[in-house]
């Protein structure tokens, strides 16, 4: 197989067991690697990955978490900034098609699943959730030479499980303390940025069966508003223009598809709200949140039946989401009752297609970078920086996939395939294997409304494939497992 792979002739070698060893960890990381580059994307394109399968993992497949970005205005040089289980890496992807290392910043806690990442000035804050660490503080002016930790301590936290920064000050979501004290919301001030001062403290209130909610998962924070994703309990709303007493003005605990409240955003003009619940099977939800006193639910919506969303982010009228097993999606949310799926990247080559295990996958997708880049961090993958199309945008979009299958389907037999066309197009769909060599492609006459072809798979052995369907308008591109 790899004689046929690599094309090339048999070698007649004695190796020693480690030389052996290492010929096979080489091998693994190339097939892993071509299989990563070979990944399905619409409207996305893979800049470059970057990864380290040397790196610890937990449970053998968990390596990274949280990314964040950063653009040096002054150097105009951008920079991913990369959470492990372990560390924090400060990648410089200034070019994005050659990701460099910058600096690695051991965190205090080790073999975490949660680290989180923002951003203030040319300061990062990190954070870790899982075992006692600390809050670091680390200034990136010194890039792309290296950065300096100028704070590390558990004084205000050891730990928290998210934070998310809004002007001067940094929200720290479920936030313990090292005498054990534990907080729905921590809010610091950055007043000075290398040495924050606690400012406020979110606690739920408490009615005679209980607290109305415990912990915030997460929060989203614009004009001093905080919208704290209460976990089961649902969405909370609070003013907290002063620190030292916030005020719940809203709340959102009955709708579709209830379950783990987990994280929102607000659209640019802050009408509307996007927020996740971290189940499988439950859709992303948009509310209509202009009138707090009467908050509508504008769409329940889904990548794929079974599918977890995890984290959203909202740059312009586009939505994107980092979907676990999905990778990264994105949807343009112009109609917030009508979202519409205009771009993706499978970041994630493990899980068979429509099968979809949990927690394993896109972790967080940063859209905010002046170039337009994309930043996505893949928990067994890595960093990939991926590029859009200059047409993103639904009016543009002539194809949508409808329905593909028998998907695995058995060899020597013929996929179904059916689309829709907005305007007529001449398509070639064309099935390639993961080196990207082509292996059957035929030609389509579009027409609008909806289309419907076949495609004889005879003589195709067993493996993973991509179909794609290219025109001058449209780009799809699929995978199917041959058995």
């Amino acid at each position: 197989t790899l004689e046929r792979l690599f094309k090339l002739k048999p070698l007649k070698i004695n190796l020693r067991f480690e030389n052996m060893r290492a010929l096979i960890i080489s091998v693994i990381l190339i097939l892993q690697g071509l299989v990563i580059m070979a990944q399905p994307g619409n409207n996305m394109t893979l800049l470059s990955n970057w990864n380290n399968l040397n790196l610890p993992t937990l449970s053998g497949k968990q390596r990274f978490n949280d990314v964040w970005g950063w653009y040096d205005s002054t150097n105009a040089r951008e920079y991913a900034i990369l959470g492990s289980i372990d560390s924090v890496y400060f990648i410089d992807i200034t070019d994005p098609y050659n990701p460099v290392i910058a600096d690695v910043e051991p965190g205090r806690a080790k073999k975490i699943i949660w680290r989180d990442i923002d951003t203030y000035k040319n300061y990062c804050y990190v954070v870790c959730h899982g075992a006692a660490g600390s809050l670091q503080i680390f200034d990136m002016k010194y890039l792309p030479d290296s950065v300096h930790l100028v704070y590390d301590s558990d004084s205000l936290l050891n730990r928290s499980h998210t934070i998310y920064r809004s002007g001067d000050f940094l929200y720290c979501n479920t936030a313990y303390t090292k005498d054990g004290g534990r907080r729905a919301v921590q809010a610091l001030s950055l007043a000075d940025p290398e040495k924050p001062t606690l400012a406020g403290i979110i606690i739920p209130p408490v009615f005679s069966n209980g607290p109305l909610f415990n912990l915030c998962h997460d929060s989203y924070v614009r004009n001093d508003t905080l919208y704290c994703s209460g976990e089961g309990s649902g969405l909370f709303i609070y003013d907290w223009r002063n620190k030292l007493s916030p005020r719940l003005i809203g709340s959102i605990t009955n709708y579709s598809d209830k379950g783990y409240n987990h994280s929102s955003w607000l659209t640019d003009d802050s009408k509307y709200l996007v927020f996740t619940d971290e189940n499988l099977n439950l859709g992303v939800k948009i509310f209509d949140v202009s009138d707090l006193d009467n908050m509508e639910e504008q769409s329940v919506f889904y990548s794929n039946p079974g599918t977890l969303a995890h984290n959203p982010y909202i740059k312009n009228n586009h939505l994107y989401l980092s979907y676990y097993e999905e990778g990264v999606v994105v949807y343009d949310i112009q109609n917030p009752k009508n979202p519409v799926k205009i771009a993706s990247y499978d970041t994630y080559p493990d899980n068979p297609p429509g099968v979809y295990n949990g927690f394993y996958g896109a972790w967080a997708a940063y859209p905010f970078l002046p170039s337009g880049n994309i930043l996505v961090s893949d928990m067994t993958y890595g960093l990939f920086v991926l590029g859009v199309s200059p047409t993103l945008n639904s009016e543009n979009l002539n194809l949508k996939l409808v329905d593909l299958y028998p998907n695995p389907i058995q060899q020597n037999q013929w996929v179904n395939l059916e689309f829709s066309l907005r305007d007529e197009e001449l398509l070639e769909i064309s099935l390639n294997d993961i080196k990207g060599i082509e292996l059957k492609k035929q030609i389509h006459n579009g027409e609008i409304g909806t289309n419907k072809t076949k495609i004889n798979l005879s003589e195709i052995p067993s493996g993973v494939y991509l179909l794609k369907i290219s025109g001058s308008k449209s780009h799809i591109c699929r995978k199917i497992v041959v058995q």
